[in-house]
Protein backbone atom coordinates (compact mmCIF):
# COMPACT_ATOMS: atom_id res chain seq x y z
CA UNK A 1 0.00 0.00 0.00
CA UNK A 2 1.10 4.02 -0.82
CA UNK A 3 -0.05 6.86 1.00
CA UNK A 4 1.27 10.65 1.62
CA UNK A 5 1.04 13.54 3.15
CA UNK A 6 2.47 16.93 2.42
CA UNK A 7 3.04 19.62 4.90
CA UNK A 8 5.73 22.42 6.05
CA UNK A 9 6.64 25.92 4.21
CA UNK A 10 8.00 25.24 2.20
CA UNK A 11 5.99 22.40 1.30
CA UNK A 12 7.39 18.60 2.09
CA UNK A 13 5.87 15.44 0.38
CA UNK A 14 6.40 12.14 2.50
CA UNK A 15 5.53 8.65 1.19
CA UNK A 16 4.96 5.63 3.12
CA UNK A 17 4.73 2.39 1.48
CA UNK A 18 4.04 -0.26 4.14
CA UNK A 19 1.82 -4.35 3.84
CA UNK A 20 -1.60 -3.96 2.89
CA UNK A 21 -1.96 -5.41 6.49
CA UNK A 22 -1.10 -1.69 7.80
CA UNK A 23 -3.23 0.38 5.99
CA UNK A 24 -5.29 1.23 8.89
CA UNK A 25 -3.48 1.49 11.40
CA UNK A 26 -1.19 3.68 9.75
CA UNK A 27 -3.72 5.77 7.74
CA UNK A 28 -4.86 6.29 11.25
CA UNK A 29 -2.25 7.44 12.99
CA UNK A 30 -0.12 9.30 10.85
CA UNK A 31 -1.69 12.76 10.48
CA UNK A 32 -4.55 11.16 8.98
CA UNK A 33 -6.14 14.57 8.34
CA UNK A 34 -3.54 15.03 5.66
CA UNK A 35 -2.91 11.79 4.38
CA UNK A 36 -3.98 10.81 0.67
CA UNK A 37 -3.50 8.09 -2.12
CA UNK A 38 -2.35 10.85 -4.76
CA UNK A 39 0.77 9.29 -6.69
CA UNK A 40 2.89 12.45 -5.97
CA UNK A 41 7.07 12.58 -6.37
CA UNK A 42 7.58 12.71 -2.74
CA UNK A 43 10.80 14.26 -1.05
CA UNK A 44 11.03 11.68 1.83
CA UNK A 45 10.25 8.19 1.87
CA UNK A 46 9.07 6.00 4.18
CA UNK A 47 8.95 2.20 3.84
CA UNK A 48 7.84 -0.31 6.37
CA UNK A 49 8.43 -4.32 6.17
CA UNK A 50 7.60 -7.67 8.09
CA UNK A 51 10.95 -9.64 7.89
CA UNK A 52 11.53 -12.34 9.87
CA UNK A 53 9.47 -11.91 12.74
CA UNK A 54 9.82 -8.39 12.87
CA UNK A 55 8.77 -4.88 11.48
CA UNK A 56 11.35 -3.30 9.57
CA UNK A 57 11.42 1.25 9.20
CA UNK A 58 13.65 2.63 6.33
CA UNK A 59 13.59 6.45 6.03
CA UNK A 60 15.17 6.82 2.33
CA UNK A 61 16.23 3.63 2.04
CA UNK A 62 18.15 3.67 5.59
CA UNK A 63 16.54 1.69 7.75
CA UNK A 64 16.19 3.86 11.15
CA UNK A 65 14.33 0.89 13.56
CA UNK A 66 13.02 -2.40 14.09
CA UNK A 67 10.11 -3.89 16.48
CA UNK A 68 8.02 -6.96 16.84
CA UNK A 69 5.65 -4.90 17.63
CA UNK A 70 3.74 -2.94 15.05
CA UNK A 71 1.93 -0.25 17.54
CA UNK A 72 5.47 0.59 18.20
CA UNK A 73 7.39 0.57 14.76
CA UNK A 74 4.05 3.57 14.16
CA UNK A 75 4.66 5.41 17.00
CA UNK A 76 9.09 5.49 15.58
CA UNK A 77 7.24 6.05 12.33
CA UNK A 78 4.88 9.03 13.62
CA UNK A 79 7.52 10.07 15.49
CA UNK A 80 10.20 10.98 12.16
CA UNK A 81 7.54 12.84 10.18
CA UNK A 82 6.97 14.91 13.24
CA UNK A 83 10.18 15.68 13.14
CA UNK A 84 10.78 16.21 9.29
CA UNK A 85 7.69 18.27 8.82
CA UNK A 86 8.58 20.25 11.63
CA UNK A 87 12.58 20.75 9.70
CA UNK A 88 10.69 22.71 7.53
CA UNK A 89 8.81 24.83 9.03
CA UNK A 90 12.03 26.90 8.78
CA UNK A 91 11.17 30.56 9.31
CA UNK A 92 7.99 30.15 11.69
CA UNK A 93 8.00 30.37 15.72
CA UNK A 94 7.90 27.36 17.18
CA UNK A 95 5.73 27.01 20.37
CA UNK A 96 4.61 24.16 22.80
CA UNK A 97 1.06 25.17 22.14
CA UNK A 98 -2.29 24.36 20.79
CA UNK A 99 -3.82 26.12 17.73
CA UNK A 100 -7.49 26.66 16.74
CA UNK A 101 -9.23 28.12 14.04
CA UNK A 102 -12.71 30.01 14.64
CA UNK A 103 -13.98 31.99 11.55
CA UNK A 104 -10.88 31.82 10.02
CA UNK A 105 -8.86 33.28 12.84
CA UNK A 106 -6.11 31.84 14.87
CA UNK A 107 -5.85 31.26 18.86
CA UNK A 108 -2.60 29.95 20.48
CA UNK A 109 -2.89 28.41 23.62
CA UNK A 110 0.64 27.98 25.14
CA UNK A 111 1.19 26.03 27.85
CA UNK A 112 3.82 23.17 29.31
CA UNK A 113 2.34 19.40 29.34
CA UNK A 114 -0.61 19.06 31.66
CA UNK A 115 -1.77 22.50 31.27
CA UNK A 116 -5.11 21.29 29.19
CA UNK A 117 -4.03 21.79 25.66
CA UNK A 118 -5.48 18.80 24.25
CA UNK A 119 -8.23 18.53 26.49
CA UNK A 120 -8.91 22.31 25.84
CA UNK A 121 -8.66 21.46 21.98
CA UNK A 122 -11.04 18.67 22.25
CA UNK A 123 -14.04 20.61 23.68
CA UNK A 124 -13.18 23.37 21.36
CA UNK A 125 -13.60 21.20 18.20
CA UNK A 126 -17.37 20.09 19.93
CA UNK A 127 -18.18 23.54 20.24
CA UNK A 128 -17.40 24.51 16.35
CA UNK A 129 -13.75 25.18 16.19
CA UNK A 130 -11.07 23.83 13.68
CA UNK A 131 -8.07 22.04 14.86
CA UNK A 132 -4.94 23.17 13.79
CA UNK A 133 -3.12 21.47 16.54
CA UNK A 134 -3.41 20.49 20.20
CA UNK A 135 0.42 20.31 20.37
CA UNK A 136 2.63 22.16 18.20
CA UNK A 137 1.77 26.38 17.67
CA UNK A 138 3.34 27.75 14.32
CA UNK A 139 3.62 31.17 13.60
CA UNK A 140 5.21 33.41 10.87
CA UNK A 141 7.03 36.16 12.79
CA UNK A 142 6.36 38.64 9.24
CA UNK A 143 2.65 37.91 8.27
CA UNK A 144 1.36 36.72 11.28
CA UNK A 145 -0.28 33.41 10.51
CA UNK A 146 -0.59 30.59 11.91
CA UNK A 147 -0.02 26.90 10.18
CA UNK A 148 -1.37 24.14 10.14
CA UNK A 149 0.34 20.83 12.27
CA UNK A 150 -3.00 18.53 12.58
CA UNK A 151 -1.11 15.37 14.07
CA UNK A 152 -3.55 12.73 15.69
CA UNK A 153 -4.57 13.58 19.17
CA UNK A 154 -2.95 11.60 21.65
CA UNK A 155 -5.77 10.50 24.32
CA UNK A 156 -4.56 9.77 27.77
CA UNK A 157 -5.80 8.16 31.05
CA UNK A 158 -7.31 11.08 32.25
CA UNK A 159 -9.92 11.87 29.00
CA UNK A 160 -13.21 10.70 29.25
CA UNK A 161 -12.87 8.60 26.12
CA UNK A 162 -14.38 5.05 27.35
CA UNK A 163 -12.59 1.98 26.64
CA UNK A 164 -14.84 0.36 23.94
CA UNK A 165 -14.19 3.28 22.10
CA UNK A 166 -10.15 3.45 22.62
CA UNK A 167 -10.01 -0.21 21.60
CA UNK A 168 -10.84 0.58 18.22
CA UNK A 169 -7.32 2.51 17.69
CA UNK A 170 -3.58 2.19 17.84
CA UNK A 171 -2.40 2.41 21.14
CA UNK A 172 1.49 2.66 23.22
CA UNK A 173 2.97 1.88 26.34
CA UNK A 174 4.64 5.58 27.02
CA UNK A 175 6.24 6.35 30.59
CA UNK A 176 4.70 10.16 31.83
CA UNK A 177 5.77 11.55 34.67
CA UNK A 178 7.30 8.64 35.97
CA UNK A 179 4.29 6.34 35.13
CA UNK A 180 3.76 3.92 32.49
CA UNK A 181 0.52 4.87 30.90
CA UNK A 182 -1.41 3.79 27.51
CA UNK A 183 -2.18 6.16 24.92
CA UNK A 184 -4.29 5.80 22.10
CA UNK A 185 -4.08 7.56 18.76
CA UNK A 186 -7.25 9.39 17.59
CA UNK A 187 -7.74 10.77 14.24
CA UNK A 188 -8.81 14.53 14.92
CA UNK A 189 -12.20 14.04 12.82
CA UNK A 190 -13.32 11.95 15.59
CA UNK A 191 -13.82 15.25 17.61
CA UNK A 192 -14.72 17.74 14.79
CA UNK A 193 -13.33 19.92 12.36
CA UNK A 194 -9.98 20.46 11.48
CA UNK A 195 -8.29 23.30 9.47
CA UNK A 196 -5.30 22.56 6.61
CA UNK A 197 -4.85 25.97 6.09
CA UNK A 198 -3.05 28.79 7.13
CA UNK A 199 -4.79 31.68 9.25
CA UNK A 200 -3.93 35.50 10.73
CA UNK A 201 -3.30 35.51 14.62
CA UNK A 202 -6.28 37.24 16.46
CA UNK A 203 -5.35 35.98 19.86
CA UNK A 204 -2.81 34.16 22.28
CA UNK A 205 -3.86 32.74 25.76
CA UNK A 206 -1.11 31.32 28.23
CA UNK A 207 -2.43 28.82 29.86
CA UNK A 208 -2.31 28.32 33.76
CA UNK A 209 -4.23 24.91 35.63
CA UNK A 210 -6.82 25.61 38.53
CA UNK A 211 -8.88 23.27 40.43
CA UNK A 212 -12.00 25.07 40.90
CA UNK A 213 -14.46 24.95 38.46
CA UNK A 214 -15.04 27.96 37.06
CA UNK A 215 -12.20 29.87 34.81
CA UNK A 216 -10.79 33.34 34.08
CA UNK A 217 -9.34 35.37 31.24
CA UNK A 218 -6.98 38.35 32.15
CA UNK A 219 -5.16 40.65 29.41
CA UNK A 220 -1.39 40.69 29.33
CA UNK A 221 0.90 43.94 29.10
CA UNK A 222 3.82 44.05 26.66
CA UNK A 223 7.00 43.25 29.83
CA UNK A 224 4.43 40.55 31.25
CA UNK A 225 4.22 39.02 27.45
CA UNK A 226 7.92 39.17 26.07
CA UNK A 227 8.63 37.73 29.39
CA UNK A 228 6.55 34.56 28.56
CA UNK A 229 7.24 34.01 24.96
CA UNK A 230 10.69 34.56 26.04
CA UNK A 231 10.44 31.36 27.91
CA UNK A 232 7.80 29.91 25.00
CA UNK A 233 9.47 29.94 21.50
CA UNK A 234 11.43 27.03 21.57
CA UNK A 235 13.53 28.64 18.31
CA UNK A 236 13.94 32.52 19.51
CA UNK A 237 16.82 32.43 17.06
CA UNK A 238 14.82 33.11 13.83
CA UNK A 239 13.94 36.36 15.66
CA UNK A 240 16.50 37.24 17.51
CA UNK A 241 18.02 40.32 15.76
CA UNK A 242 14.60 41.48 15.14
CA UNK A 243 12.57 40.31 18.33
CA UNK A 244 11.80 44.03 19.75
CA UNK A 245 10.03 45.01 16.19
CA UNK A 246 8.20 41.25 17.03
CA UNK A 247 6.97 42.03 19.95
CA UNK A 248 5.83 45.94 18.56
CA UNK A 249 3.86 44.03 15.40
CA UNK A 250 2.35 41.46 17.80
CA UNK A 251 0.43 43.95 20.15
CA UNK A 252 -1.13 45.93 16.84
CA UNK A 253 -2.01 42.26 15.22
CA UNK A 254 -3.28 40.43 18.34
CA UNK A 255 -4.39 40.49 21.76
CA UNK A 256 -2.38 38.79 24.70
CA UNK A 257 -4.28 36.80 27.67
CA UNK A 258 -4.02 34.23 30.65
CA UNK A 259 -6.43 31.80 30.70
CA UNK A 260 -6.69 30.63 34.06
CA UNK A 261 -8.55 27.05 33.14
CA UNK A 262 -10.48 24.15 35.19
CA UNK A 263 -10.20 20.58 33.32
CA UNK A 264 -12.84 21.58 30.46
CA UNK A 265 -14.28 18.30 30.61
CA UNK A 266 -15.87 19.26 34.11
CA UNK A 267 -16.79 22.59 32.82
CA UNK A 268 -21.07 22.26 32.69
CA UNK A 269 -22.31 22.84 28.98
CA UNK A 270 -23.22 25.84 29.70
CA UNK A 271 -19.81 27.51 30.83
CA UNK A 272 -18.33 25.99 28.46
CA UNK A 273 -20.43 27.23 25.95
CA UNK A 274 -19.66 30.79 27.70
CA UNK A 275 -15.79 30.47 27.65
CA UNK A 276 -16.02 29.10 23.89
CA UNK A 277 -17.69 32.54 23.25
CA UNK A 278 -15.82 34.88 25.36
CA UNK A 279 -12.60 33.42 23.85
CA UNK A 280 -13.44 34.76 20.63
CA UNK A 281 -15.23 38.52 21.98
CA UNK A 282 -13.08 41.11 22.86
CA UNK A 283 -12.16 40.69 26.53
CA UNK A 284 -12.12 44.34 28.87
CA UNK A 285 -8.58 44.48 30.86
CA UNK A 286 -9.26 43.80 34.44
Amino acid sequence: MRSSITSGNPAVTISFQYPKSLNQQITNSVFSGLVSNQNTIPDIQYQVIFKAGKYLLFRNNRQTHQNRSVNRIIYDLEWQVVADILRNFKTELKFHAASLSFQQEGYLFIGNSGTGKTSLSMTLMQQGWQLLSDEFGLLNPINFKVYPFPRNILIKPHHPINRQEKENYLSIRLKTNHQTNTIYYFPPSYFGQISTTQVPLKKIFFLHPVAPEFYKIKAMGQRETTENLLRSISNSRVIKANFEQFISNLFERAKVYELFLPNPFNLPPKVLKKLSNQLVQEIPKC
